[in-house]
């Protein structure tokens, strides 16, 4: 999935998710599906799986890549995460 604005872009390694059990799931939690969708069997409802494993970036005007890798075992690499690993842990 490509994500683009006036001064950056972006990409999101994405994975359609088939499994119907699911999509239906989702379907039924997200209330705005039912008025776009006929049903989670409808051809246009397409449901994406993301596993965000960090960030690259560059700001405009420079020319290095900056790289934040995520451990999603123990959310280092988030801004806060020690926090929300508190808050969870209960």
């Amino acid at each position: 999935m490509k994500l683009e604005g006036d001064d950056w872009y972006g990409l999101i390694p994405a994975e359609e998710v088939n499994d119907g059990v699911t999509k239906k799931r989702v379907y039924d939690r997200v209330g705005l599906a039912e008025s776009c969708f006929e049903s989670p069997d409808d051809s246009d409802y397409v449901l994406l799986g993301i596993t965000h494993r960090g960030f690259s970036y560059w700001s405009p005007g420079e020319y290095d890549i900056r790289r934040i890798a995520v451990d999603l075992a123990t959310r280092s690499g988030f801004p806060g995460s020690q926090a929300r690993s508190r808050a969870g842990a209960s």
